[in-house]
């Protein structure tokens, strides 16, 4: 839905780490071949409020886990960048 992702980067701007991995987290446990572009995007977000709630750190959260979500990010990214290197 396409109502998650948008809470999600809602949250990510106004500051609210824990909301922003809950949505995109939820976008990211639906599977659309249709939404690549939006799936792209939440992996970005999703990287950048990994690496809030490790400079944070938060209670609740795994470490483990943000690395992880972190280390997809960029990976994702970089594939990104490398179709297509006049986008990024």
């Amino acid at each position: 839905d396409g109502l998650f992702c948008h809470r999600a980067i809602r949250a990510y701007w106004s500051g609210y780490t824990e909301r922003c991995n809950h949505y995109s987290e939820k976008y990211m446990s639906i599977l659309w071949p249709e939404a690549r572009f939006m799936k792209l995007q939440m992996e970005f977000y999703h990287g950048l409020n990994s690496l809030d709630i490790l400079k944070k750190k938060l209670r609740g959260f795994s470490s483990v886990k943000c690395k992880e979500a972190l280390r997809t990010s960029i990976s994702v990214m970089r594939n990104a960048a490398a179709h297509s290197d006049w986008n990024y």
